[in-house]
């Protein structure tokens, strides 16, 4: 999250409370600035049965929360400086505040592909599409072809392992 003002909206808006019998349970999110951390927000979630409130009996349970709080971030899991960040689909943050830990919308870098390390191939790119194609060598069949790119090729991706 990007402030603890939504921290503690999202909490309220997703924690569910019930109770055996009570058909008003209230429950109220507080943040706890005392035991807070730069970078993580601490909240207590209290749930309370209103037919036996101040009557006595088990009738309050709470809760602690912490959630991690990026003031970096903007809600598009960017720097402010628009600088995209290497690996931020996979560090195990909410960088786009929507409550999901390394969702696909987090992945700004995109795969890539390149020949193997110290291979030369004789390849020209066709300026109209940008397709590349390997004049050298040939293949006699599709299947040749096919296995020789597989056996060049590398795939890389900043969160793929």
């Amino acid at each position: 999250f990007d402030t603890v003002t939504r921290a503690n909206a999202f909490l309220y808006a997703n924690i569910a409370v019930e109770d055996d019998c009570a058909k008003d349970v209230r429950l109220d999110v507080v943040y706890i600035q005392d035991v807070s951390r730069p970078g993580r927000a601490t909240f207590r979630a209290t749930a309370t049965d209103e037919r036996c409130e101040g009557i006595g009996g088990d009738h309050i349970h709470s809760e602690l929360f912490q959630v991690e709080i990026f003031e970096n971030y903007t809600t598009l899991g960017l720097y402010d400086d628009d600088t995209i960040v290497m690996g931020m689909a996979c560090d195990g943050r909410d960088q786009n505040c929507n409550g999901i830990i390394d969702d696909c919308d987090e992945d700004r870098i995109p795969p890539t592909i390149t020949f193997k390390d110290a291979l030369t191939v004789s390849a020209f790119e066709r300026k109209s599409d940008g397709v590349t194609f390997i004049d050298s060598p040939t293949f006699q069949t599709l299947d040749s072809g096919e296995a020789y790119l597989y056996s060049i090729i590398k795939t890389e991706d900043d969160c793929a392992t």
